[in-house]
């Protein structure tokens, strides 16, 4: 496959941590990286008769410009109907195109007539870049013929070296702290200290002892400022259990948390749980409350090993390695087609 036949649809991305719109901004630099280039439409999302029109000429352009021997990559869900009206075409002429899934919303939020809308959606891509083995197989059941590849993580590009941690009982949680209000109930694990970040957090937390909220940072700057021993991926609100999505996703903040060289503590259910084990990359718990005891379990000896693990993971992830893995196994199938 040529390398000016490569193009993905740009969308403006969100400098915002807990928006998808970051992973979407950060897998379109790894995509320049390696040869794709921008289909910009401009004025997607703006309502006038002349954003309208520009978009319309767009597409015409993009028409006559994208060949027959391309390859389309959009981000899924797909925001943009302009974006729509460009599959429509490229499925016509039978161009190829990929969806990398950022988040499939009707699973998330249990809302089945969304879910049916997005699964034709997706139905009409070549290929579908998904999270992990677990969202491959749920998809798998609804488009049995589906062309699937696993991301295993995101990536989180940024410059610069990861510090060492030193083993402590203190855990970070990065996150919106308004759809994960199980941060409050942390003051009952008082033998462990909670350092929280991120946007929705109600200030009449601060007195209690074990917990400190450290404010919100840009997604560059964030890795930096973390500080703890690891990095917790919880959701939702109860303590005994997560939001059942965490079965099927695989959430940016654990790239976060690898990115800035933290082992992580997951949900014993995730989808990420075989990953962490395998990779022995932290510690996977049913319910919060097994954190302290099995965080003291780890001697400072083990918490080294895991470390080092997790440098090279993090390593990986802020150099675009995992993207950068996929689309060079869909195009060398391709081109082996």
């Amino acid at each position: 496959m040529k390398k000016e036949h490569l193009y993905y649809v740009a969308e403006k991305g969100f400098d915002n941590l807990f928006n998808a719109g970051v992973v979407r901004k950060d897998n379109e630099a790894i995509l320049d990286s390696i040869g794709f280039k921008a289909l910009h439409f401009g004025t997607a999302g703006k309502k006038s008769l002349g954003a309208g029109i520009s978009r319309f000429f767009k597409l015409l352009q993009f028409f006559f410009q994208i060949n027959k021997d391309s390859l389309v990559v959009f981000h899924f869900p797909v925001n943009a109907s302009i974006y729509k009206w460009l599959l429509t075409i490229l499925n016509w002429r039978g161009i190829a195109t990929v969806a990398i899934i950022i988040d499939i919303d009707g699973l998330r939020d249990k809302d089945n007539d969304l879910l049916n809308k997005e699964i034709k959606l997706l139905s009409r891509f070549t290929c579908i870049v998904a999270h992990n083995a677990a969202m491959k197989a749920w998809l798998l059941q609804y488009l049995p013929a589906a062309n699937i590849y696993i991301i295993g993580l995101f990536d989180y590009p940024i410059n610069g070296t990861t510090p060492h941690s030193e083993y402590s009982t203190t855990i970070c949680f990065a996150g919106n702290i308004t759809k994960a209000t199980f941060v409050y109930t942390l003051k009952q694990t008082p033998g462990l200290h909670f350092n929280v970040y991120g946007d929705g957090y109600d200030a009449t937390m601060n007195a209690i002892n074990n917990f400190s909220y450290k404010g919100v940072f840009k997604p560059a700057q964030l890795p930096a400022e973390l500080e703890g021993s690891f990095g917790l991926v919880w959701d939702g609100n109860a303590t005994d259990t997560c939001e059942e999505y965490l079965k099927y996703n695989t959430p940016h903040k654990l790239s976060l948390y690898l990115a800035a060289g933290l082992p992580v503590i997951v949900w014993e259910q995730s989808a990420v749980a075989a990953m962490v084990k395998e990779k022995n990359i932290g510690i996977t718990i049913n319910q919060l409350s097994e954190i302290e005891e099995k965080i003291k379990a780890v001697t400072t000896d083990e918490y080294k090993r895991i470390q080092q693990n997790v440098l090279l993971i993090g390593k990986q992830i802020r150099n675009g390695f995992y993207l950068n893995q996929v689309f060079e196994k869909m195009m060398n199938d391709m081109d082996q087609r």
